[in-house]
């Protein structure tokens, strides 16, 4: 969980409360405090029950790492959006029919021509998210392929997956799982009608990065319910 800001946290409750009509006598109460708890904690340096925190998110709907890391009353109407929408991704996500895009497939950067070098031809790649470099030099890797990224200022060491989920026959969404300086690197996309549009990207938002970090996890746990790792693959070769 992000590094949580009392200040902050106060700060956003009092702002829901009034927004949803909730009198803070009765959050309060409701959360197992008398009433003036928030006035006391927010005259005080104590800390904030962390039973009573868990309380008043639950009666005011809102997730533990929001209320304690984004001024609510300063996200824009699309960021509230985006954030949403999300959510919603991540809990209908085993009833949807995600798919990854390529099966074995491998495509590293390399840095010396700046492009990529694909391991299957550019044809059998989702054309919007890949173009082929305008110019080619002579010593240019074959299979050398640009990838479309509309959030990333520095590229990528290589691309991992692309996950997709099919709207309808000229829509779909696209995750795409990168590398950067050996960190996961997430990037969420919608393709209409052939045109590429970013969603939302990891960044410095840390409640946007856990969105997408649970939406990964949830797409390959559905897609490969068992996950093993390098533990668990020395830990049986060592047993059988």
């Amino acid at each position: 969980m992000v590094q949580w800001s009392r200040e902050l946290i106060i700060k956003n409750i009092y702002y829901l409360t009034g927004k949803k009509g909730i009198q803070l006598k009765e959050l309060e109460e409701k959360a197992g405090e008398k009433a003036g708890y928030l006035a006391r904690m927010k005259k005080s340096d104590i800390r904030i029950s962390a039973a009573f925190f868990v309380k008043v998110c639950d009666i005011l709907n809102v997730s533990m790492d929001l209320i304690a890391s984004k001024e609510l009353d300063a996200i824009s109407g699309q960021e509230k959006f985006t954030y949403e929408f999300i959510k919603r991704l991540v809990a209908e996500s085993s009833t949807k029919d995600w798919k990854q895009l390529l099966g074995e497939w491998k495509l590293e950067f390399n840095s010396e021509h700046d492009v990529y070098e694909s391991s299957i031809p550019f044809e059998q790649l989702p054309e919007v998210l890949f173009s082929k470099p305008e110019t080619i030099c002579e010593d240019c890797p074959q299979g050398a392929i640009i990838f479309n990224s509309l959030f990333q200022d520095t590229l990528c060491n290589k691309i991992n997956a692309i996950y997709s989920l099919k709207i309808n026959d000229k829509s779909y969404l696209a995750l795409v799982e990168s590398i950067y300086n050996e960190k996961v690197y997430k990037e969420l996309y919608l393709v209409n009608e052939g045109a590429l549009k970013g969603i939302a990207a990891t960044s410095d938002n840390q409640y946007l990065n856990n969105l997408l970090d649970n939406l990964l996890h949830t797409i390959k746990k559905e897609l490969n319910p068992l996950q093993l790792n390098e533990n668990d693959i020395k830990l049986l070769n060592s047993i059988f």
